[in-house]
């Protein structure tokens, strides 16, 4: 196996240039650069990883090799980006969040992560023009095979090992597309003259030789991202799907945990956790837990369009008047009932039109049933034999457009965030409506809300999620929201 050593002598320092990558980028993984195949042009087309300031040093050396060693720094905003002969560019991007491995290409396009291989050392031979024979061709270097991971997935390469003062990187060969193309690996290490250094990598170039660094290509959010959430067959693992966002390096999965004083879901940054897959999956260590994914793009950040999450109704034996503050993927009742399938014996739902109940019940082993599925901004009694405690996971939404009619109605809502009090939350039929209530299923009895002759009459005064609301309407209307 190759092993070369980068804190050395200058003529060592010359002989060890022999051997590592040429042509650079970080795609999937950091900083991108790709390189035409036919000019020696470098294109700097965006910087990721949890990485805002980046700043590279280098020595040019004649004949093929030219060393590029760079230092990241979170916290002070992005550096000029130096490439000889002096040609410099300012990229202003965002931070994300360090990488394991940057990839270098040798052709102009984007790398397919899904279409890597191993590539013959002799391929490197071919481009820089030498015999395998000559010590600073790809056979005499890239000698050795190594396990990199690139993007998700870990290949094994043929490449060569290289020793700082502190740290040891690894560059191997690929081919994408029948294309040649170098990963190197990065690591929070020192460099050859022991300065700290996040990579250091080689380029073929000759001192006859112009690079240019300059900003191409651009990366936007698509017009839509939408994640939703499901419950695994254990009944306590959630899982969340996505589809994926072009030009992702990876995802942040953000997490809130029940609501704030206010009333609001606070998505901290500091609750997250990242992956390159395109779901995710957890047992919640909070009975009410709602999460968002971002994607993040080399030079932007895509947030989810919506919010999904969990919540826990405990239920009590006998009738609970509930609701559902979700949408959810499957919305059959026995899907969103499965978590309580064996302590559940009917759930109802009130028909407003009709004045009439609708029933699905179950006794022995066998369903009886004129409804069978569960909407959201309807009221239901479940009917339990033991305590039980029904987890619920969906879609959050804001929206509901639910009619009423001149006379009781059972209705539910979605999970309101901020004023959720009776007046606000049913504005939209403001003067159409005379009472509301709510049963409380530990107690056993209904709470109530009066208008009369102007003035309110209550010993309750919020919509909560999961309530199933009783409210006398004076007219035909529709509550909406928001």
């Amino acid at each position: 196996m190759r092993s070369l050593d980068l804190y050395a002598t200058t003529n060592k320092k010359h002989a060890i240039l022999l051997g590592l990558v040429f042509l650079f980028i970080l795609s999937s993984v950091g900083l991108l650069i790709v390189l035409d195949w036919e000019s020696p042009t470098g294109h700097l087309i965006a910087q990721g990883g949890n990485i805002s300031n980046m700043s590279i040093s280098q020595d040019v050396f004649p004949s093929y090799w030219s060393l590029i060693y760079g230092s990241f720094d979170e916290s002070t905003g992005i550096d000029d980006h130096a490439l000889f002969p002096s040609q410099v560019v300012r990229v202003n991007s965002s931070s994300y969040g360090y990488d394991s491995s940057m990839v270098v290409l040798g052709y102009s396009g984007s790398l397919n992560l899904s279409d890597i291989s191993q590539a013959p050392p002799a391929l490197i031979d071919a481009y820089l023009g030498v015999g395998p024979v000559a010590p600073e061709s790809g056979t005499n270097t890239f000698d050795t095979l190594f396990n990199i991971t690139i993007g998700s997935s870990t290949h094994e390469l043929y490449g060569v090992q290289t020793h700082s003062y502190s740290g040891v990187f690894l560059t191997a060969a690929f081919l994408s597309g029948g294309n040649l193309g170098f990963v190197a690996t990065t690591q929070n290490a020192s460099g050859f003259d022991n300065t700290s250094t996040f990579f250091q990598l080689l380029l073929p170039v000759s001192i006859f030789q112009n690079y240019s660094l300059q900003p191409v290509s651009s990366f936007s959010c698509p017009s839509s991202f939408f994640i939703n959430a499901t419950m695994e067959q254990d009944n306590v693992t959630v899982r969340i799907n996505w589809t994926p966002v072009s030009g992702a390096i990876k995802y942040r999965i953000f997490y809130a945990d029940g609501l704030s004083p206010l009333n609001y879901m606070v998505f901290d940054p500091l609750n997250s956790t990242n992956t390159t897959d395109t779901f995710f999956t957890e047992i919640p260590s909070s009975s009410n837990r709602f999460y968002r994914v971002q994607a993040v793009l080399p030079t932007v950040l895509c947030s989810s369009n919506n919010t999904v999450g969990t919540y826990t109704l405990p239920l009590v034996p006998d009738a609970n008047l509930i609701s559902f503050p979700f949408s959810f993927v499957n919305n059959s009742v026995a899907e969103v009932l499965r978590p309580i399938k064996d302590s559940f014996t009917a759930i109802n739902e009130y028909d407003n039109l009709a004045q009439s109940y609708k029933f699905y019940i179950q006794f022995s082993g066998s369903i009886f049933k004129n409804f069978d599925t569960i909407e959201l901004g309807k009221g239901y009694w479940l009917t339990v034999n033991e305590s039980v405690n029904l987890t619920m996971v969906g879609t959050v939404t804001d929206q509901l457009s639910e009619p009423v009619y001149n006379r009781s109605n059972l209705v539910g809502f979605p999970l309101i965030q901020g004023n959720n009090s009776v007046a606000y939350v049913l504005r939209s039929i403001d003067g159409s409506y005379s009472s509301v209530n709510v049963y409380d299923n530990v107690a056993k009895l209904f709470h109530f809300y009066i208008i009369f002759f102007g003035s309110v009459f209550s010993d309750f005064d919020t919509i909560e999620p999961t309530g199933g609301y009783w409210i006398y309407a004076n007219e035909s209307k529709t509550i909406t929201l928001p």
